[in-house]
């Protein structure tokens, strides 16, 4: 048997020739959109990640953030602690000093223990009133009026 060859093909009219080129150009307008299509789905997709990904980048740095700033607070919590230590050791200190000196003015001077603790009293309240946070001008006066007990005229009467 004779091999069947292939039949030629009829030459296509005008019309034939132009649905076929407009079929071609609707397949290729389909394969466009569906592209086009893909290309938007990955690229929607992409920004979510990117926004997902953004987001937890952001918490990582704030929590990061967070811890250095706690770190700095508390050295400068510290730092707060130990100058109000010092100056609470300050105040009392001088404190202890004017009890000390009260009780040297009251074994000097030979007076009832009432009227000692009542001049006390009354001078306690007269270097509270003088003395304000930096300025010691009570303490000083102390000092002064230590070395000079005649001046304590509460003392005299």
């Amino acid at each position: 048997m004779p091999k069947k060859g292939k039949k030629a093909k009829a030459p296509l009219s005008d019309e034939e020739q132009l649905l076929l080129f407009q079929q071609k150009l609707l397949a290729e307008e389909e394969m466009a959109k569906k592209k086009e299509r893909l290309l938007s789905q990955f690229l929607k997709d992409k920004l979510a990640k990117e926004e997902h990904n953004s987001a937890l980048n952001l918490n990582k740095i704030n929590t990061q953030w967070r811890t250095v700033l706690r770190e700095v607070k508390t050295r400068e919590l510290h730092k707060d602690i130990e100058i109000l230590s010092q100056t609470f050791e300050r105040v009392v200190d001088c404190k202890d000093s004017v009890i000390k000196l009260w009780v040297l003015l009251v074994v000097a001077c030979g007076t009832p223990p009432q009227r000692g603790l009542m001049s006390g009293a009354m001078y306690a309240s007269r270097i509270r009133t003088s003395e304000t946070p930096g300025h010691r001008s009570g303490a000083r006066e102390l000092n002064h009026s230590a070395t000079e007990p005649a001046r304590f005229t509460f003392l005299n009467r």
